[in-house]
Formats: C-alpha cells, sequence, structure tokens
C-alpha cells in the first residue's frame, strides 16, 4: 500500500515539473493583463441610453460646468489612467472661454472617467465643438473596440445663450401615458433661421413610430410662430392624406426651458381641431 501511495507522489511531482517553464500549455491563460481594454465616451445601455451630446446653458444662472462620462471595457483599472483628447470648434471661439485639463481622467480603481469642461455665465454667444480622444497614458488601452469602429471616439459639446439657444436638448411633453405606453421624448435643435428651433417627432403623439422636424420660431417678446403650413410637414394621415403643422403659437421661457405650443394640424386647405402640447426641457437640466 505504501509503494502504491509513494508511486502517486512521485508521478505528481513529474506531472508538475512537466508543466512549468517554457512548456506550461497555461502560460498567460491564467495571469494575463486584467487592465487591458478600449475606452469609449459612455452612451449608457439600450435600456438606459445617455445622450451623444453634451449641453451647458450660460446666461441663465445654472450649473456653469459640463461633466462628460467615458468607459473603460477592462476588468480592472489598477492605476489609473488618463487619456488626451483635441478640440474643434464648429460654432463660434472655444479658446479662452472655457476651461479644462486637456486630458480624461479615470481614477485608480474606477472604470469610468470624465472630461469636465467649465465655463462662464457671462458667454456672450453660443459655441459649439467636438472633443476627440487621441491618447490613452497607458499602451494596453486601446481608443474604442480593436475590432469595432463605429465605438463612439468623439463627442459633441455646446455652451448655448440666448433665448433660441438655450431651448436646445431633449424635452419630455405632459402627455400622460397609458399602461404600456411608452414616455415620448424630443430633441430640440437648431433650424436654419437665426430664430428657428427643430421639434423632432411631433408627430409621434399621433402615430407612434413616425419621425418628423417641426418648424417653430422664437419671437424675441416670449411668444412662438411659424412658417406657412405647407413648409412644415408633419407625416402622412392614413385617412386624409399629406398632414402639416399651421398656425403656430404659444410662449416659451428660455431658461426654464418650457415650449408651450399650440397649432392645427391642416390637410391641404383643411384644418383639424387646434392642438397644443407642453414640452419640457429634461436636458440639460
Amino acid at each position: 500500500m505504501k509503494k502504491i501511495f509513494y508511486s502517486f507522489i512521485v508521478v505528481a511531482a513529474l506531472s508538475l515539473v512537466g508543466c512549468s517553464g517554457d512548456n506550461d500549455p497555461n502560460d498567460g491563460k491564467f495571469f494575463s493583463d486584467s487592465d487591458r481594454g478600449w475606452v469609449t465616451f459612455d452612451l449608457g445601455t439600450e435600456d438606459a441610453p445617455l445622450p451623444n451630446f453634451a449641453y451647458g446653458i450660460a446666461g441663465c444662472e445654472l450649473s456653469n460646468q459640463i461633466v462628460i462620462p467615458l468607459t473603460i471595457d477592462a476588468p480592472t483599472n489598477k492605476n489609473g489612467l488618463t487619456i488626451d483628447y483635441t478640440i474643434t470648434d464648429f460654432e463660434g471661439t472655444s479658446e479662452g472661454v472655457i476651461s479644462h485639463l486637456g486630458y480624461a481622467v479615470f481614477p485608480a480603481g474606477s472604470l469610468n472617467g470624465t472630461i469636465t469642461i467649465d465655463f462662464p455665465e457671462t458667454v456672450t454667444s453660443s459655441i459649439g465643438f467636438t472633443i476627440t480622444l487621441t491618447d490613452p497614458s497607458r499602451d494596453n488601452i486601446s481608443l474604442g473596440h480593436p475590432d469595432d469602429s463605429t465605438d463612439p471616439l468623439t463627442f459633441v459639446v455646446r455652451i448655448n445663450t440666448g433665448n433660441r439657444d438655450s431651448l436646445l436638448g431633449i424635452a419630455e411633453d405632459n402627455i400622460v401615458a397609458g399602461d404600456n405606453e411608452d414616455e415620448f421624448s424630443y430633441t430640440i435643435s437648431q433650424g436654419p433661421a437665426a430664430n428657428e428651433i427643430l421639434i423632432s417627432d411631433l408627430s409621434q403623439t399621433f402615430t407612434p413610430g413616425t419621425t418628423s422636424q417641426t418648424r417653430v420660431f422664437i419671437e424675441p417678446d416670449g411668444t412662438l410662430s411659424g412658417p406657412d403650413f405647407l413648409e412644415n410637414y408633419l407625416y402622412v394621415n392614413e385617412n386624409v392624406g399629406d398632414t402639416y403643422v399651421g398656425d403656430i403659437s404659444g410662449t416659451y421661457d428660455a431658461c426654464e426651458g418650457t415650449i408651450n405650443l399650440s397649432y392645427t394640424l391642416r390637410f391641404g386647405t383643411t384644418g383639424a381641431a387646434p392642438q397644443n402640447i407642453v414640452l419640457t426641457r429634461t436636458y440639460p437640466e
């Protein structure tokens, strides 16, 4: 019995020797670099998406800081990480107006990082720029997934001021959703004219799933107007055909981010009952 036991020990020892050194078949599999991975801007998840842009508002005594989230796809970040970036203006001039570090910061132990942009309350005209990630501080971090060129590596930032631009962002409506119905959201963007906004997807309040861009003029006295209805196409109604938005009126509060919009649905020369919807900005807060 002792001979069998000793023989087992010898065989086990030889097996360990045979698996050591250069002949180890598991070399690198169980001791790989857990800090290795890639970085992208954080756009949330499919169920809880985050905006793919960042807006700030000057002149309304709101927050004068924009914090942009990023994420590392890696098991660990033991020693911390920084990512350099560039800023390219597409509207106005950011230099001399904004303050920032010039790199994103990921604290040691965290897979979440941020870029922080500070700006004064006294910005006199709106500024827009694109942030592009350029250079990680560690060689074991890449920008975006190595096999996926669609990962978000650029981010649009705006610092808005004035009546029209302070309304830009994401808004919700005052329509009470029924059971098993989704809440609608709307993107407010700049229109072609200096006093014009575009409200996305107003058509979804009539036919869920449809998309549209509705033109609204922002007047200096706090009221709303719009173009001729034939210049404000909404969607195709299955019963009456092409449908337009006409007779726009209402009020807005730029700093509060509210738009109280009244209008009439128009089908050619025919007008339906007047409509009203109140939109409230949810981002930026």
